[in-house]
């Protein structure tokens, strides 16, 4: 779903029927490992921020059914409209 918001953002929300965001943690509930995927979408936004000093959103869950399975992930980007670029 795309959308643009107040003329200010484009509002992208992405969602699949996957495993979803796997947990990787120790016994501690510490999270040892993080996404490959998520990791390189968190660069490029921090990239877009430094070259056009406005941030990027970005929220990652994983969606769950009535009993709180996981059914799939979803990811909301909400990308500030630029004037020029």
């Amino acid at each position: 779903m795309l959308r643009i918001c107040q003329s200010c953002c484009l509002h992208c929300c992405i969602t699949d029927n996957g495993v979803g965001f796997p947990k990787y943690t120790n016994g501690d509930g510490q999270r040892t490992r993080s996404s490959l995927g998520m990791n390189i979408v968190n660069e490029r936004a921090k990239a877009f921020g430094r070259k056009y000093g406005s941030q990027i959103k970005v929220d990652a869950s994983d969606v769950l059914t009535e009993s709180g399975e996981v059914a799939g992930a979803k990811v909301i980007l909400q990308i500030p409209l630029i004037d020029s670029v």
